[in-house]
Formats: structure tokens, C-alpha cells, sequence
């Protein structure tokens, strides 16, 4: 067999990249059907003789009335294209673009007969590509035969059946052919529409390792069911059919058919095409198919276990040890994910839930913060009035809680005050507050919503009423302050009871003036020093109504390092955390 031909043969260890770059290798062909122009230039520049084409492009059909519009087949394909190795068809569903009414100037009509394709009413859209791909399917099939490989990325399935009329017989019979977006393949698998992101690898094969490694990059369109055949009287597995992908509920999303000489390779779409397509055509298929590569054989078979070096053999199952062991920690870890988001599920339940739910989780997070008497109202009475009670030791806390899909009317936010005045006059003594808690606009991400999400009347109305607003993406936030000790919980409990706008914040801290320069991407501040500052001491940043800490790692005066420098020096301070110009930094220590 001969591995390398030409300038080839001296490229000892079949790379790419160590061929001469002015070479276009002879072989494999490559023929990209209905891919963007620039991949095609990228894998012209790594030497691959490749071409391009189309299948067609659908045309916006613009009739009068019922009328029927002449239509043409607009695909661009080389007359050569049976003498190609490798075809790479991307099934996808083109933007529609304007009918040219001139174009059957450009025929030429012989004899006294013409046949041309219709379009019909209702249609809109003319969809010339599953048509096309019928009059290739017997190029395909040659191909194959011949020993190519075809690859697809598959799009949405869609079966067309196309209508001719003859001139000057409109009224002869003619039969209208059916034909799907993959009617260029010599097979027939049953297809079915359905869209997913979630694929896993079932079988073992030559293209596990590239499946796995861009298993995050597919997103499937199309389902497809084993195919069989007729043997024995009897329908059995077709042993040519061989499944590479299934979804969630194992249906096959990839597969690999030998068909005569050839190979047919089905894939899902993919983000990544062509980093994919180079992977293979660069590893996976000079392996299978070494004659369509001549330069790049690689003598992969030398990775054959009777060919192996000595002492690889130990190495390789080193290797194969460390898999098994991370699998395991792997699989411990994600066992720990799942814990964990069951044991804080509340927090997200604060952003996303309503009613009941809310309310549930509303009163976790109250325990949480050390309230110790926190009694759920909607289980104990069947009253519409407050949903939790909380006893405060000095007087009790009554909480109304929303969730919604916009922001609150002026009487969602006032009806607690009804509650409080009712039950001070049940307590005989003005000790009862009063909190209005609402998940607003819950139907999108918390940091996109109008934040705070009242106006200032009702603020202001809640002034005057000694009644608290607040957000559940508040107590979200709170969580992660209290939990890096930016508040303490009995600081959070104390200003949870505030009457308007409710604004948790730390205390006990010293604004420090915006830095007089920013350096090393925020990690280096040039400030002027707050009374005594040492590097024990810690930096909050509030960023976009949010908290952040940022440990002291190193302190610079007059080109020294020192552990703390007094008031109003000019002094370097490194920190461990990216602080941005718009960032108000206080002290705490």
C-alpha cells in the first residue's frame, strides 16, 4: 500500500502541519454542501482539496390570488461532484429569499415539450433543497460504493411534495414526487422532529473520544428509529446500522451506517463545526479510511497492543486507573451538588416560587436568620390575613408575601397595614410591625429586574404607615452577606424591622475615598488612607447593590512593604479582589 505519494514522502511522521503549506493534497476531495464560505477557506489553507456548493435556497413565492408560480431549482453544484471522496451536506433551514421572475430567460428549451416545477397555493415559500438532494442521491450512492464517506449535520426533517406541469400539456399526467431533507441518502431511517441539547455516547466505537469531547457543543433536531431488514422471513437489526448518540430517553440522535464500500456518518448539529469537522478529518477518518489520506495515515496502527513499547503497556493502564479514579471522586462530587442544592433550595424557591412555596421558604430563611418563633399563618387559620407571624420578644412581626410576574399595585404593598392596625388592637399595645415581602417579576434572572421594584409613593406611603418593603432577591443577597460576614444575623434581624425601603447594610465601617489610581486590573489600589490601616483589616466593595469582601494581601509605602500606615498617607494596597473604578470601597475591621 502506498502511504505517501508525491511531495509527501518525506513527511516521516504524517503531520499536517510539517507538510509543505503551498502542497494542496490530491486526496481526499471534499465537497461542503450548504456551508458558510469562510470554512471552507480555512480548510483550503490547511492544504485539503475541498469545494463548496448548495443545495438550493428557498424563494418567497409572491402569487396573485390562487395562481400557480413557475419555480426553479437555484443549487449550486460541481458537474464533477461523483468524482469527490468525501461529501459533507449541512442540513439547515436557509433564509428565504426574493423570486427573480427573469429567470426562465435563462433556459434553453429543445423540442416542442418543457416540464418545469409549480408551486401551488397555499405555499409561500418555495423549498427547492429536498428536490435537489433527490437528483444527487445516485451520485451519493457512487460514491459510497466507491469507498467515500459521507457526514451530515442533521437539521429539522420536513417531507415536500413537489408539482409539475408540462407545456403545452398543463393537463397531462405527471407524477408529483415526494421528497424529505435527506432524500440524497441511498437509506431510508425513520425519522421523526424532535429538539434537545442532552446527548450521551452508547456504544463503542472509533469516535467516542471526539463525541466526548464536544458533547457539550450538540444540539439534536432529529430522532431516528433503529433501522432494520428483511431476512429469514423475519425483520432483524440492520448489523450495518450502528447508533453513536442517544438523548435522555435513548433515542438514537447519531449514527454510523456502512453502506457497500463507503460510510455514512450522521450527526446533530453542532456549535463547534469546524473544529469538529478538522478533528476528524484530521484523526478519526485517516484511520478508518487510509487510502483517502495518503499524507496523513500516521501509522496508527502501531498503537495496536502487539506493537506497544515497553513499559506503555504499564502506562496506559496508569492512565486507565487515573480515569477510574477521577470518575469516582467525579461521581462523588456531583453526588455533593445534589445534596447541596436540595439542603439550599430555599434560596433559589425566594426567586422563583409564589404562594405556599414562597411563603415555606420565606420562614426557613427567617429560622435561618435566628428568629425562633416564626409561625406559618396559611396552615393555622383559614383567615386571608397575614402568612407569617413572628414573636420579635418586644412585639410580633406580621408579614404579607407575593409572588409575581410584574411589580406591586399600591394595595398589594398597603394591605399588611390593615393586618397591623388589627392586631394591635387584638394586642391591646402598639408593639406590632408590619412587612411586605414580594418576589416581583420572577419570571426572569433577579439582576435584570427593576430592583428596587417600588416607587417612590409607596415608599413613602410605607413611611408613613411604619411598614417595611422588601424583596425576596434581598434576603438572596442578605444570605451571602451574612455568610461572609459583611452583617452579622442579628444586625440582618434588626434592620429586617426598618419601616419603608428596607436596606440591609454593614455597620461599623469607614468609607475609604475613591483610589487615585487603579493598576494591575483592580488588584492594586492607590489610596488615600483612612485612620490606621493595616493588613488584618478587610475591604468591602459595593458594587451594582451588592456587597463584596476583598482580603488585604500586601500594603506599599514609599516603596516599602509595611504592615499598617497611619492616617492620610498615599499608600498601595493589593487586594484579592478585581476593584472597578465605579466601586465605593469602605474599611472594616
Amino acid at each position: 500500500m502506498v502511504l505517501f505519494e508525491g511531495n509527501t514522502t518525506d513527511n516521516k511522521e504524517g503531520k499536517l502541519e510539517d507538510l509543505d503549506p503551498q502542497v494542496t493534497h490530491e486526496t481526499p476531495r471534499i465537497f461542503f454542501l450548504n456551508f458558510d464560505g469562510s470554512i471552507i477557506q480555512s480548510f483550503k489553507k490547511m492544504n485539503f482539496n475541498c469545494s463548496g456548493g448548495s443545495l438550493g435556497t428557498p424563494v418567497k413565492i409572491n402569487r396573485k390570488y390562487s395562481e400557480d408560480v413557475i419555480c426553479y431549482l437555484n443549487y449550486e453544484i460541481s458537474k464533477d461532484i461523483h468524482e469527490y471522496d468525501i461529501v459533507i451536506i449541512n442540513v439547515e433551514d436557509k433564509k428565504s429569499i426574493e423570486y427573480d421572475s427573469k429567470f426562465l430567460e435563462k433556459f434553453k428549451i429543445h423540442g416542442n415539450k418543457a416540464q418545469f416545477l409549480i408551486s401551488k397555493s397555499p405555499e409561500t415559500d418555495f423549498n427547492p433543497q429536498p428536490f435537489v438532494g433527490s437528483i444527487i442521491m445516485n451520485i451519493i450512492q457512487q460514491i459510497l460504493k466507491r469507498g467515500g464517506i459521507v457526514i451530515i449535520f442533521a437539521g429539522d426533517y420536513s417531507i415536500i411534495e413537489y408539482n409539475f406541469v408540462e407545456v403545452p400539456n398543463p393537463y397531462g399526467k405527471i407524477k408529483n414526487p415526494k421528497c424529505d431533507s435527506y432524500s440524497f441518502l441511498p437509506i431510508s431511517p425513520k425519522y421523526d422532529n424532535k429538539f434537545g441539547k442532552e446527548t450521551s455516547i452508547i456504544s463503542k466505537s472509533l469516535f467516542n473520544e471526539i463525541l466526548s469531547k464536544y458533547s457539550n457543543d450538540f444540539e439534536y433536531h432529529v430522532i431516528i428509529s433503529p433501522m432494520m431488514k428483511w431476512a429469514d422471513n423475519k425483520w432483524i437489526l440492520d448489523e450495518c446500522f450502528h447508533p453513536l448518540m442517544v438523548n435522555k430517553d435513548n433515542e438514537i440522535v447519531s449514527f454510523a451506517y456502512q453502506c457497500e464500500n463507503g460510510l455514512i456518518l450522521y450527526f446533530p448539529k453542532i456549535s463547534q463545526i469546524f473544529p469538529f469537522l478538522k478533528d476528524l478529518l484530521e484523526n478519526d477518518l485517516p484511520y478508518i479510511s487510509p487510502d483517502l489520506f495518503p499524507y496523513n495515515s500516521q501509522h496508527r496502527w502501531l498503537e495496536d497492543s502487539q506493537y506497544l513499547l515497553p513499559h506503555e503497556h504499564e502506562y496506559r493502564e496508569s492512565i486507565d486507573q487515573l480515569t477510574i479514579e477521577f470518575n469516582s471522586h467525579k461521581e462523588r462530587i456531583f453526588k455533593d451538588i445534589i445534596e447541596n442544592k436540595t439542603k439550599y433550595e430555599c434560596l433559589h424557591k425566594l426567586l422563583i416560587e409564589n404562594s405556599n412555596d414562597l411563603v415555606i421558604s420565606v420562614i426557613h430563611f427567617l429560622v435561618w436568620m435566628g428568629f425562633s418563633n416564626v409561625r406559618n399563618m396559611d396552615e393555622e387559620t383559614e383567615n386571608l390575613d397575614e402568612d407569617i407571624q413572628v414573636d420579635i420578644g418586644n412585639g410580633l412581626l406580621v408579614i404579607e408575601i407575593k409572588g409575581i410576574f410584574g411589580t406591586s399595585k399600591d394595595e398589594e404593598c398597603s394591605q399588611i397595614s390593615k393586618i397591623r392596625y388589627r392586631r394591635i388592637k387584638e394586642r391591646g399595645k402598639p408593639d406590632v410591625k408590619a412587612l411586605y415581602i414580594v418576589n416581583h417579576q420572577r419570571n426572569i434572572p433577579p439582576h435584570l429586574r427593576n430592583n428596587p421594584p417600588f416607587n417612590i409613593n409607596q415608599i413613602h406611603d410605607a413611611e408613613n404607615d411604619d411598614r417595611g418593603l422588601l424583596t425576596t432577591y434581598q434576603l438572596y443577597k442578605l444570605f451571602y452577606w451574612i455568610k461572609n460576614g459583611i452583617i452579622t444575623k442579628e444586625q440582618a434581624r434588626e434592620q429586617i424591622l426598618q419601616i419603608g425601603l428596607v436596606n440591609f447594610k454593614p455597620i461599623d465601617i469607614i468609607e475609604i475615598e475613591s483610589p487615585e489610581k487603579i493598576l494591575k486590573e483592580g488588584t492594586v489600589i492607590i489610596i488615600k488612607s483612612p485612620p490606621v490601616l493595616s493588613q488584618i483589616d478587610q475591604i468591602i466593595i459595593f458594587r451594582h447593590d451588592n456587597y463584596f469582601f476583598a482580603n488585604i494581601q500586601n500594603i506599599r509605602d514609599h516603596d516599602k512593604n509595611v504592615d499598617k500606615v497611619d492616617e492620610g498617607a498615599i499608600v498601595g494596597v493589593q487586594v484579592d479582589f478585581k476593584i472597578q473604578k465605579s466601586d465605593k470601597l469602605y474599611l472594616k475591621r
